[in-house]
């Protein structure tokens, strides 16, 4: 009888622990949603799938994903946010390019990495483009760009 309590009693601490464990990685993350707005005052809706094109993880967590969004989804995020428009051809990839020189030089070591994933991950250039920029004291920048017409969201992000 003292064996089947003791028993009962340790595969209810197991399993209390596993939970817990579960919780402590999961329930206390933050989703993208509420990193973006913490971190950046960018507001956006549940999104359909995201595309981590690349992640340095640490204390500076820069990264550049790649977010799909339902059509109204993509309406709501035009209105969430002010825009500026692209207008011609070119003039987001000056942003984009700024980033990308950033990145590649704060991740030297992955320099080619990441050449080859600006490479096969482009943010689109065309005049419809919407485009918006975040910068905060320290120097940490974001820059997101949407494509509503692919309803695609560009995000790349650099802290320091």
């Amino acid at each position: 009888m003292f064996k089947k309590i003791v028993l009962t009693f340790a595969g209810l601490a197991l399993f209390l622990v596993v939970v817990f464990v579960v919780w402590l990685q999961y329930g206390t993350r933050y989703n993208q949603i509420e990193v973006w707005q913490a971190n950046w005052a960018f507001e956006t809706p549940p999104e359909q799938r995201t595309t981590t094109v690349f992640e340095h993880v640490g204390r500076d967590p820069d990264q550049y994903v790649i977010v799909e969004y339902s059509a109204e989804a993509v309406e709501e995020l035009r209105g969430r946010n002010t825009w500026h428009s692209a207008g011609v051809p070119g003039a987001v990839q000056a942003h984009v390019a700024s980033f990308q020189s950033l990145m590649k030089e704060l991740h030297s070591q992955e320099s080619q990495v990441l050449e080859e994933q600006f490479r096969n991950h482009p943010v689109p250039s065309h005049e419809r483009l919407l485009y918006l920029t975040r910068t905060k004291e320290d120097g940490s920048r974001m820059l997101a760009v949407l494509d509503a017409e692919n309803r695609r969201l560009y995000v790349m992000e650099v802290f320091f």
